[in-house]
């Protein structure tokens, strides 16, 4: 299901998790804590120019997709964990 926002639109599937049902009931997902934690990196000189976004645990990549429409970006890494891996990332790490 497709839901627009003003400066952009997420597919995303109603049977999903909790992210989905904030999004189709209108709502969005972090969109102010991501845009003030950008504000704070900036102001403290810590964003360059160019930089790369990261998120880790990125889900549906929604925080991703609100750091990169912040202009601040010039590319971004998002990494989610597949479903199940969990019992054996614990047996590497252990």
């Amino acid at each position: 299901m497709l839901v627009p926002f003003s400066d952009h639109k997420v597919f995303v599937d109603p049977r999903d998790d909790p992210i989905a049902y904030t999004l189709l009931a209108g709502g969005q997902w972090q969109r102010g804590d991501i845009d003030a934690a950008i504000e704070l990196a900036k102001s403290a000189g810590k964003l360059k120019q160019q930089s790369v976004f990261v998120d880790v645990g990125a889900n549906i990549g929604l925080i991703t997709v609100s750091a990169m429409l912040s202009g601040h970006f010039s590319r971004a890494i998002a990494l989610n964990r597949p479903p199940g891996i969990g019992p054996s990332l614990s047996r590497i790490s252990a």
